[in-house]
């Protein structure tokens, strides 16, 4: 099954009657990663009035937000969302922030403002189409949930599902552990199916 997402992080800017949109698209593949590139914006621009965000993730798209973050209900979160939809995309956060210029938009310029600003962070990103064989094993690395006193370290094969919540990803993996407290992990094979 193949899915487009983003490569890497991408930056979009929009201006309006002295209003500034700055829009951070992030390729993300969990809630934690989301909610990290969230907090690495805000940190980032502490003194922004509104961070706005829309993301989808999984293969069935199921899994989305869209965040108004204080600005008038449909008017930031819906048209970020619709920017990633229009180009297909998931496994993607946009983070749009704005710096209020003094004169207000109204709803129609709201909308306008935040589509355009996730739109040029999209336009400005790689674009990348993925199968499930694809994902390199930091990104799968992460999703591993296991215990380091369990019995399955010492080499034998197993299946685990990737989040409970997205049991369509399966992980065959091998992994020899030679001392358990030693900091030496050989990692033999690591395939998604």
């Amino acid at each position: 099954m193949n899915y487009k997402t983003i490569a890497s992080q991408s930056i979009g800017e929009f201006k309006d009657r002295g209003s500034k949109f700055i829009a951070y698209a992030f390729p993300v593949y969990t809630e934690e990663a989301w909610q990290e590139s969230l907090e690495e914006v805000k940190k980032e621009h502490f003194k922004a009035r509104h961070h706005c965000y829309g993301f989808r993730l999984g293969l069935d798209k199921n899994n989305f937000r869209a965040n108004d973050d204080g600005e008038p209900s449909g008017t930031a979160g819906r048209p970020i969302l619709g920017q990633i939809d229009s180009f297909g995309l998931t496994y993607v956060i946009i983070i749009v922030v704005r710096y209020f210029g003094g004169t207000k938009l109204g709803t129609s310029g709201l909308i306008n403002a935040y589509r355009t600003s996730a739109q040029v962070a999209l336009e400005n990103a790689e674009i990348i189409e993925k199968s499930l064989g694809e994902i390199d094993v930091s990104e799968a690395s992460m999703m591993l949930r296991w215990a380091p006193n369990e019995e399955f370290l010492q080499g034998r094969n197993y299946r685990t599902n990737i989040f409970n919540r997205y049991p369509i990803f399966t992980l065959n993996y091998q992994m020899g552990v030679p001392d358990l407290f030693g900091s030496d992990y050989d990692y033999h094979r690591v395939t998604l199916n």
